[in-house]
Formats: C-alpha cells, structure tokens, sequence
C-alpha cells in the first residue's frame, strides 16, 4: 500500500549542504505548493527480486481533511491518512481502518508520508537525519529513518524538488526501492474534495 519521489539537465547547482534544524525557504516553498493542492503520480516499485509494479492515480493534500491518496491503476484503490486515522477502500468494499495497535509499521510509514508531503518540519526531523543539497531551482532532500519501525523496513527516502516537488524515492532494507513522480500541482476541484468522503466502518 505504500506507496511511494532526481531529474535535472543543463542547470548549475551550489555546493551548499543543509543538515540543521531549519529547512531552506526553497524547499518549504516546495511544500507549501501541494498544500491544499492535487497532482497526478506515477509509481513504480522494483521489487528485491525484479519483480516491477506500476500503479497510478492522484493525491490531494487539505489543512483540514489530512491526505487522500487515489490510485486509479491498475485497479482504484482510495487511502484517506488524518491525524488520527488511516482508512483504506479497495475497489467497492467497505473501508476498513489501519490502526498503530494492529499494523504499527503500515500505519507509522502511512503517517510519515502524510507528514512528508505537508513539509511537517518537526515530524520529519523526530523520525530522520535530514539533509538538504541544492538551490531554489533543483533540490535533493534525503532522509535516514532514526527511529523504529521506520528503520526496520526503510534504509532511505530521498526527495527532489525545484519550485514544486517532482519525485521521492524509497529504498528499503529489503531492497525494493520505489519511486514515485508528480505531475503539476492544480487547486482542489469538486471532484477531488470527494476524495475526502472515506467513512470510517462501523464497529
């Protein structure tokens, strides 16, 4: 289910390395983009073994309503992150609810990921090393799970980015590493304010 972000030619980039407690401007920028925002993604996942699963769909990030993360291939998938619950709804089913007490490692990625795509600068740096190279135009963030279970299952996520976020790529312990591309950042329409409509199943 998790899901998951370096392109650049014929750009100069400075040397400059950031490992502080204090994101650059830029990259905030970056993330403040997708806030109350939505953009298409395209994910591949290369398994230990080379075994490649490719999905696709739309994310759409809210203030108010968390994250909701809509694949549409190979088959619609719709995962529905807040600060308080992660839901999930394969196809027509029922949702059904991910909780830190039955699947603490799922639920602790899903929750990372949320945190990563609103720039939660105090959450990201709780759970990794982080370290920042580049300028305004082409920037890498790369993150080192500090903490477990993240650094049970993840050996390193890396971020690349210019005005707005273009890619992440998660590398696991195992070694199935995934990268996931954005297409361009547009404001929330009707149909993407639905996506927020995941009820939570009844006991």
């Amino acid at each position: 289910m998790l899901k998951k972000f370096i392109a650049a030619i014929g750009l100069t980039m400075s040397s400059l390395v950031f490992a502080s407690n204090l994101l650059p401007p830029y990259v905030m920028d970056a993330f403040e983009h997708l806030r109350q925002g939505s953009a298409d993604f395209f994910q591949t996942k290369t398994l230990s073994q080379g075994l490649i699963l490719k999905s696709s769909g739309h994310l759409s990030l809210s203030d108010s309503k968390g994250l909701a993360w809509i694949q549409t291939k190979p088959f619609l998938q719709k995962t529905l992150i807040t600060d308080k619950s992660v839901l999930l709804q394969t196809q027509s089913e029922e949702p059904r609810e991910i909780t830190a007490s039955e699947n603490p490692e799922v639920y602790k990625m899903v929750s990372t990921l949320k945190s990563l795509f609103e720039g939660n600068q105090a959450n990201l740096e709780k759970n990794f090393s982080v370290t920042v190279s580049g300028n305004s135009q082409i920037w890498k963030m790369t993150l080192i799970p500090k903490i477990e279970p993240l650094s049970k299952i993840v050996k390193e996520i890396s971020v690349d980015g210019g005005k707005q976020l273009k890619d992440i790529q998660i590398e696991e312990i195992s070694g199935a590493k995934t990268l996931i591309t954005f297409g361009t950042v547009t404001p929330i329409g009707k149909n993407e304010r639905e996506d927020f409509n995941l009820a939570k199943p009844v006991p």
